[in-house]
């Protein structure tokens, strides 16, 4: 669910680029930290005003890597959809179903539930934009995603500055956590035009990251067994990866309304992700520094 500052009445957006990691390829943006993408900000002034429902509509384009660590890059399409009720209960297309515990103009508290991450050993034959291949996960066994549950948190300083962290209890095979904190600034150009800009940075745990980034004994002798029949496939010594900081990520944004009564928004936004730790020298990360960026519009009504 959206994160928001909310300051001499202009929406706030807080924001991000990706590299993160659900259903779109096991990829996509959290819709919190797309600019003007704020379905909590929208339904608390529908509430003030006795409306019950909040509805976000649109759609976009990303592009990013296929999947955490990848050289290859994948343009996809971002669906925009939001229903709130009462400013309580919500139902996302990326953040799944949830609910706002507390929503005011300085905090906001949320518990979501959505599909885990997962991870194809053909993902890297799935590139639109590059002639991908599969030898990064040949070996490695697929990785089946179940439910994420995620608690998420935000608190707005000096009326400028929102500092957040949201913790993600993934489930299936993967059996992890991450956690990921961040700082987020910005300011109205105009009443109707906001640019803004955000840092975070995630840990993640052992399990987590010995699913996604780690190569077990058993996993080194299938690959090695397929690299003895295949010369693109190269061995990989075992490795172990262990609970830590796994990347950083700066992005910046822009986010306007348009249109009768400001109902239109469109965002922009780009940025890095930058792999730590384990998950930057992992054999299975085959690029360390990630661009990505989306483009997305949409009616708020």
């Amino acid at each position: 669910m959206p994160s928001h500052i909310n300051t001499k009445g202009y929406v706030y957006a807080a924001l991000i680029v990706f590299c993160l990691i659900w259903p779109l390829s096991a990829q996509a943006q959290d819709n919190r930290q797309i600019p003007g993408y704020q379905g909590d900000a929208q339904s608390r002034e529908d509430n003030k005003q006795g409306k019950t429902w909040s509805f976000i509509l649109g759609t976009g384009l990303g592009v990013g890597p296929l999947t955490a660590g990848s050289d290859d890059t994948e343009l996809f399409v971002l669906p925009v959809f939001n229903i709130t009720y009462r400013d309580f209960l919500y139902i996302d297309a990326l953040d799944g179903i949830g609910v706002s515990l507390i929503s005011n103009e300085r905090t906001f508290l949320s518990i979501d539930a959505n599909i885990a991450t997962s991870r194809s050993a053909d993902d890297d034959q799935n590139s639109f934009l590059n002639d991908a291949d599969f030898e990064r996960f040949a070996g490695l066994g697929d990785l089946d995603g179940d439910v994420a549950l995620e608690v998420y948190a935000s608190h707005v300083l000096f009326d400028v500055l929102e500092a957040s962290i949201s913790a993600t209890r993934e489930f299936g095979n993967v059996k992890g956590w991450q956690v990921t904190a961040g700082l987020a600034t910005g300011i109205p150009l105009s009443d109707t035009l906001f640019i803004g800009a955000e840092i975070s940075a995630t840990w993640t745990s052992g399990n987590y990251a010995r699913a996604f980034f780690g190569v077990t004994q058993l996993q080194a002798d299938q690959r090695r067994a397929i690299a003895a029949t295949d010369t693109r496939v190269q061995p990989y010594n075992v490795f172990a990866a262990s609970a830590g900081l796994s990347d950083v990520t700066v992005g910046v944004g822009v986010f306007k309304t348009f249109g009768r009564k400001n109902q239109f928004f469109a965002t922009v936004e780009a940025g890095y992700s930058f792999a730590l730790g384990d998950a930057r020298i992992s054999p299975v990360t085959e690029r360390t520094s990630i661009p990505g960026g989306t483009l997305s519009i949409g009616w708020q009504f």
